[in-house]
């Protein structure tokens, strides 16, 4: 069964970082931090919620763009799955 794809929206954090195979392929991978809001009814405000960071790794030609396109502090719209998070 395949994994599913979702959206995450939010704010890259730090430098873009690019790799390339043996083969010439590229991989780039940055981190992005998402900021959920909730509404607080008792305050009628909406609120930040404990943010979520993510790594980001996107191949071939959307690393090279990426790469070219993307800076910190940039909103951006990602797609894509997500993997648990692997010890170091």
């Amino acid at each position: 069964m395949a994994t599913p794809t979702t959206y995450v929206s939010g704010t890259v954090t730090g430098p873009i970082e690019i790799r390339f195979t043996p083969s010439g392929l590229a991989i780039c991978r940055f981190r992005l931090t998402e900021v959920p809001r909730t509404w607080d009814p008792t305050t009628r405000q909406w609120q930040d919620a404990t943010p979520i960071p993510y790594v980001c790794t996107a191949w071939d030609d959307i690393a090279r763009n990426a790469t070219e396109s993307l800076v910190d502090g940039t909103a951006v719209l990602a797609h894509g799955r997500i993997t648990p998070q692997r010890a170091a």
